[in-house]
């Protein structure tokens, strides 16, 4: 195996693909009763949208999103020993809707604490349900690249070499002449965060923990304060009541079961202090 010298420049936070899940809350209410649900309706045999009997169609919810720290290696150069830490804060305060310009209210993220995260090989950029082992609650995580010498140019660039060389968490990419990247995916689970109505809340992540890496370059977009250290993610609740029949001495009435679930997640670069507008696509950003 030959050696390489330890020369490597740090390649930026990447959002993953985003479910954008449109206008996100159903029925408009100021009630805070809502109990957040994490999978779907499949034990009800009889459940209605309205008091019309409408059969309700099943929900199905996201508990995770993720997005990818990538580092771009030079050609004939080592995967450094690297940490990259992130932390998820939220707004101090909601922004209201406009109808004037289209956009949609925001409520400031909650229970920051309980969201968990975990690292993940990137396959195809795939999403994968978390499992429940090795998970972080905590409000900060540290991604942590393994040094390893997998001896890969761009003549024999081969994937399974990093299953010999050490993090079997990083999948290698070849990129331009000269250069592969090593990407590792970062899951965020939301399901715990217990979201007491429908609406979308809003968090931010700030990438830090570069500078004491050694050999590991920062992107100069990916330094201080520059907006380009930040992801801003918003996780769109939606209504998931319905109505179930019971029958009291020969009386039939419908009683409501307030639920809420996460319909999908957002993701901006930069710290976004505005309100999205009602029409959102799916998107990814680089």
């Amino acid at each position: 195996m030959k050696k390489k010298p330890t020369v490597a420049v740090l390649a930026a936070l990447t959002a993953m693909m985003i479910i954008a899940p449109g206008v996100a809350v159903g029925a408009a209410s100021t009630s805070t009763n809502y109990e957040l649900v994490n999978a779907p309706y499949t034990d009800l045999d009889t459940k209605y949208s309205d008091t019309s009997k409408t059969e309700m169609t099943n929900i199905s919810p996201k508990k995770t999103t993720a997005f990818v720290k990538v580092l771009e290696i030079d050609d004939d150069t080592n995967i450094p020993k690297a940490g990259f830490t992130f932390t998820v804060s939220a707004p101090t305060t909601d922004i209201e809707a406009n109808a004037t310009t289209g956009t949609l209210a925001v409520k400031h993220g909650i229970n920051t604490e309980a969201i968990k995260w975990k690292d993940y090989t990137v396959t195809n950029k795939a999403f994968v349900e978390p499992s429940e082992d090795a998970e972080y609650t905590t409000e900060s995580h540290t991604v942590n690249y393994t040094a390893s010498d997998v001896t890969i140019d761009n003549s024999t660039f081969s994937n399974s070499s990093i299953a010999s060389g050490g993090d079997t968490n990083v999948v290698l990419l070849e990129g331009n002449d000269g250069t592969y990247y090593a990407e590792k995916k970062i899951q965020l689970d939301f399901s715990a965060c217990a979201y007491p109505e429908p609406g979308i809340y809003r968090y931010y992540i700030q990438e830090s923990g570069a500078s004491g890496n050694l050999g590991v370059t920062n992107d100069p977009d990916n330094t201080g304060d520059n907006v380009n250290t930040w992801r801003t993610i918003d996780v769109y609740v939606n209504d998931g009541s319905y109505y179930t029949e019971t029958t009291v001495e020969g009386v039939s009435k419908l009683d409501i079961n307030r639920k809420c679930y996460i319909k999908g997640y957002v993701m901006y670069i930069g710290k976004i202090t505005t309100a999205p507008y009602a029409e959102v696509s799916s998107s990814r950003s680089n």
